[in-house]
C-alpha cells in the first residue's frame, strides 16, 4: 500500500480553482486503484490547512515510511507558500519527508527546496524551477495532463520517476509541435519554456514498489 498526501492551495484567488481541478483530476484518473484499496490510500489536505507544521503534525504516523507528497500551490525557490507563507521551505528540518517521493505544479520551487529535500533523503523530486504558466479554458488541459502525467504514469505503469520526469517532457514538446502546427507560436513557445523548467532530482531508478508503506528499514 503507497500513501499519497495531496495537498492543494484551493483557497488562493487566482489559481485555487485550477489547483483543485488538478488534485480532482489526479484523484479520478487514480480512483480505481484507490477504491478498491490494490495500490493507493490518498489523504487531501486543502488550503486552509496548508500551514507550516500542519502536515508533519496531523500525519506523523507516516515519519519514517515511504510515502508520495503531491503539492498543488504557488511556489517560490526556497518553499512551496499557501496564503503568501511557506508551509514547506528550504533550510527547516524537512525530514518528515524523508524516503517520500516529493511531486510538484508550483513554481521555482526545485531550484533551493527541491535540492534541499533530496540532501534530507527525500528519494526523488519532480517540479519546476522556473516559473510556468497554467493555461486557461480550451487548453487548460494541456497544463493539467502534464502537471500530473508523470505521477500516474509512475502509479499505473512499470517505470523510474525519473522515467515519468521524461515522459512528462515528451509530452510537453509533442503538444508544443501540435499547437504550431495549428499556428498557435505563443502557447507553442511557452510550453517549451513549461518543459526547460521541469526538474528532476534524487533517485532516477526510483519505482512504485519502493514506496510502499510495508517496507520495512
Amino acid at each position: 500500500m503507497i500513501n499519497v498526501l495531496i495537498a492543494y492551495d484551493d483557497t488562493d484567488d487566482k489559481l485555487g480553482g485550477y489547483f483543485c481541478r488538478c488534485k480532482d483530476h489526479l484523484t479520478v484518473t487514480l480512483q480505481g486503484e484507490i477504491e478498491d484499496g490494490r495500490l493507493l490510500t490518498s489523504h487531501e489536505i486543502a488550503g486552509v490547512n496548508c500551514r507550516l507544521g500542519y502536515i508533519e503534525i496531523t500525519h506523523e504516523s507516516l515519519k519514517e515510511k515511504p510515502f508520495i507528497m503531491v503539492v498543488y500551490s504557488h511556489g517560490v525557490e526556497d518553499a512551496v507558500v499557501s496564503h503568501g507563507t511557506a508551509f514547506i521551505k528550504a533550510g527547516n528540518d524537512n525530514s518528515f519527508y524523508q524516503d517520500s517521493f516529493f511531486y510538484t505544479n508550483s513554481c521555482l520551487s526545485g531550484k533551493k527546496l527541491g535540492r534541499d529535500l533530496i540532501t534530507q533523503n527525500c528519494k526523488a523530486f519532480i517540479g519546476y524551477e522556473q516559473s510556468v504558466f497554467a493555461f486557461k479554458e480550451e487548453n487548460e488541459n494541456i497544463s493539467i495532463n502534464c502537471d500530473n502525467l508523470g505521477l500516474t504514469a509512475f502509479l499505473t505503469t512499470d517505470i523510474t520517476a525519473f522515467d515519468a520526469y521524461t515522459q512528462m517532457k515528451n509530452y510537453l514538446t509533442d503538444k508544443s509541435k501540435d499547437l504550431l502546427k495549428f499556428g498557435d507560436i505563443l502557447t507553442s513557445g511557452m510550453l517549451i519554456s513549461t518543459r526547460e523548467a521541469l526538474f528532476f532530482d534524487g533517485d532516477k531508478t526510483l519505482k512504485k514498489e519502493h514506496l510502499s508503506a510495508d517496507i520495512k528499514k
